[in-house]
């Protein structure tokens, strides 16, 4: 069976930290990612299933690498974040978001 491959993006380590040890106990592979910029060299060298990405990032906004990622990758994309506005969530959908986590959040949602 293939293993999947998720890239989680988001500059709170702790956050990482969490989410890491719940998939990676659920038999995915993780790839971390403390920015946008390092996110976007991770989709270019690992095959990535499934990205989970902040919005509020350093260097590439989590708007603009969902946008990034729909004209690049054929992969779902999960926006995490603390904006918990109707409006960010419009933007996050029309910049291409599958789904929409808001912070704080159960392990179990993702």
């Amino acid at each position: 069976m293939k293993m999947i491959h998720i890239l989680l993006a988001d500059d709170d380590k702790h956050i990482r930290e969490l989410l890491h040890y719940h998939l990676q106990k659920e038999g995915f592979k993780v790839f971390e990612a403390e920015d946008g910029k390092v996110a976007q060299d991770v989709l270019e060298k690992e095959n990535i299933h499934l990205a989970i990405v902040d919005i509020m990032m350093p260097f590439v906004d989590g708007y603009t690498l969902c946008e990034e990622i729909r004209k690049y990758h054929d992969i779902p994309v999960i926006l995490l974040t603390a904006k918990d506005q109707l409006v960010d969530k419009e933007k996050g959908f029309i910049s291409g978001t599958d789904d929409y986590i808001v912070k704080p959040f159960e392990p179990a949602e993702v």
